[in-house]
């Protein structure tokens, strides 16, 4: 196929062939404007144009570019041979390319080539490869950081191929997700390829009115943009439309418009789409004679297709694909396998790892089971020794309460017949010390009704005191006891006992009082308990104290009682302790 440059094209051409050769080592962001400059070609539908440039940027960087310039060249070269049905030599170009990507990890440029590649075999009619290389592209996208003018091509090249990928949606999902990732680049070229697609879906599945709308506003949009094999390509799918709807004399215009655009081109798979629709809109309409000549141009174009030496050469290059794919499986296969036996290695060492740590701690579990069964088994040989033991102690302090209550109920017998034979004095200094006495029985009492009862209640133990003065003595007083339920310990009480006996043998012996009354209160008084006995005794200011009050403070020290204070106006005697 021979390519025709006008004066203007070849003067353009030179000029930028002089500028690449001066650039030994173009860097990443030159080399990226190149790739513009021939973008900008593709994009005006200049296909020779751009066939010249990136062939010029191709040869000058053999031997003066890195790989990935290099493999860069190479896939735009491609893409532009994509473009002028070069096929065989686009199939080339784009694999080499593709290799070096892989070979680079390069994976933002190794999904367009294969997205190219993917489109290539769309073309050729290949359309189950095409989609096993698009979905390999797809994969990459979703795993590795793409730009997003990638990913918009991407899916915008994936949804024509999902005609044989199941699912009614593919095709509506990735033109909407190639919509977004277009706005957002603001590509007006892939933003109207989108709308093409959608419209091309509802063709197929109608409705027909929403396939007209989006065709509608494509081509709108690529009449701004100018592309002439973009116009061309959107005509003959509204004319597809019209035409499958009966509407011939709304197609035949436009695919007519079409081919008035695709006249002087060499686009000879997209003419021969436009003269088939041609004729068949003429046949619609009766124009049999035009729809025959039309037909016959349909034909030559056909013939002309098989006749270009791609197809021959095409089956070459795609075997050497395969094999070059079988090749890249079969690496990555054994690749797979030697990462596979390595996780089983890794795997078996760490199932040994944890099978030897299970054994530890169930080695250290049966350990502390028997330790624990040990331990239980002498605590329960010592729990044992210890009833045992409590049992001959509480027989013990059972029987030394019993035999200290006796022994001291024995004395107080014996002082109280001896009291029979002394005098007055003597007798009443025996029944003291027989109150004392009988204060102290009374604590081993109620010891002796439990002996783990550390704590005594006091009201109960003072109420005993005081009966065992009624039985003894005729009062001449009533005695009005308003004591707190409180308990103090066995030890304490005892003190707490012989204060209230050495108060009562005072007042039974030396009292004055008008009222013939005793009071004996223990009331709280903040975080303490304050005690207070009175008798209504007035006693003079100038009186020495008796030995029977020094010892009273003697005991109020020991229950550890303070501000103790003795009122001689009305005999009241009080002091302050904590339980």
């Amino acid at each position: 196929m021979k390519l025709r440059y006008s004066y203007l094209d070849m003067k353009q051409i030179f000029i930028r062939t002089v500028l690449i050769v001066l650039v030994s080592f173009p860097e990443n962001s030159i080399a990226q404007s190149h790739i513009e400059i021939g973008q900008d070609l593709l994009n005006q539908s200049k296909y020779d144009q751009a066939h010249s440039y990136f062939d010029s940027l191709l040869t000058s960087c053999d031997n003066n570019c890195d790989e990935i310039t290099h493999a860069k060249y190479q896939l735009y070269l491609g893409k532009t041979k994509h473009f002028l049905e070069f096929y065989t030599e686009s199939l080339d170009l784009i694999q080499k390319s593709i290799k070096t990507f892989r070979k680079k990890k390069d994976y933002n440029n190794l999904v367009l080539g294969l997205t190219n590649l993917a489109e290539l075999y769309r073309k050729i009619d290949n359309e189950i490869e095409g989609l096993k290389i698009i979905r390999e592209a797809t994969r990459l996208a979703e795993k590795y950081p793409i730009s997003n003018s990638n990913k918009a091509y991407l899916y915008n090249r994936y949804s024509p191929l999902c005609t044989f990928d199941p699912g009614p949606d593919s095709t509506v999902y990735y033109c909407q997700k190639s919509l977004s990732y277009s706005r957002k680049i603001n590509d007006q070229n892939l933003i109207a390829s989108s709308l093409n697609e959608l419209g091309f879906f509802h063709y197929k599945r109608g409705p027909y009115d929403k396939s007209e709308a989006y065709f509608t506003e494509a081509l709108a949009l690529e009449k701004k943009l100018g592309t002439p094999i973009d116009i061309a390509g959107v005509l003959i799918n509204l004319t597809r439309l019209y035409e499958i709807q009966g509407q011939f004399s709304k197609g035949l215009p436009i695919i007519e418009e079409a081919l008035l655009i695709l006249e002087h081109t060499k686009w000879t798979n997209v003419k021969c789409e436009a003269y088939k629709l041609q004729s068949k809109c003429l046949f619609g309409l009766g124009q049999f004679a035009k729809s025959r000549e039309t037909y016959d141009k349909y034909v030559e174009a056909v013939l002309q297709i098989r006749k270009d030496q791609w197809s021959e050469s095409l089956v070459d290059a795609e075997a050497r694909y395969e094999l070059n794919n079988k090749e890249r499986r079969f690496k990555e296969e054994r690749k797979k396998r030697k990462e596979e036996s390595k996780l089983q290695e890794e795997k078996r060492g760490r199932l040994m790892i944890y099978i030897a740590l299970a054994t530890i701690i169930l080695f250290g579990i049966l350990l502390l089971l028997v330790r624990e069964r040990r331990l239980k088994f002498k605590m329960e040989n010592s729990n044992k020794k210890l009833a045992t033991t409590n049992e001959k102690y509480e027989m013990l302090v059972t029987e030394s309460n019993h035999r200290i209550k006796n022994n001291l109920q024995m004395i107080i017998s014996m002082l109280d017949y001896t009291g029979q034979d002394v005098s007055k004095e003597g007798s009443k200094a025996l029944e003291n010390i027989s109150g004392k006495i009988q204060t102290i029985s009374a604590l081993h009492r109620h010891l002796h009704f439990d002996i783990h009862n550390e704590k005594v209640s006091v009201h109960t133990y003072f109420s005993e005191i005081i009966e065992h003065y009624r039985q003894i003595n005729t009062l001449p007083m009533a005695i009005n006891l308003e004591v707190q339920e409180i308990e103090i310990n066995s030890e304490r009480i005892i003190y707490f006992g012989l204060i209230l006996n050495e108060l009562l043998s005072n007042s039974i012996e030396h009292s004055n009082s008008v009222k013939g009354e005793i009071n004996i209160a223990i009331a709280k008084n903040g975080e303490a308990f304050q005690f207070s006995y009175s008798d209504g005794s007035q006693l003079p200011e100038d009186i020495v104290e008796s030995t029977g009050i020094q010892l009273v403070k003697e005991l109020v020290d020991r229950v550890e009682g303070i501000e103790f204070k003795m009122k001689k106006e009305v005999g009241r005697y009080q002091f302050t302790f904590h339980v």
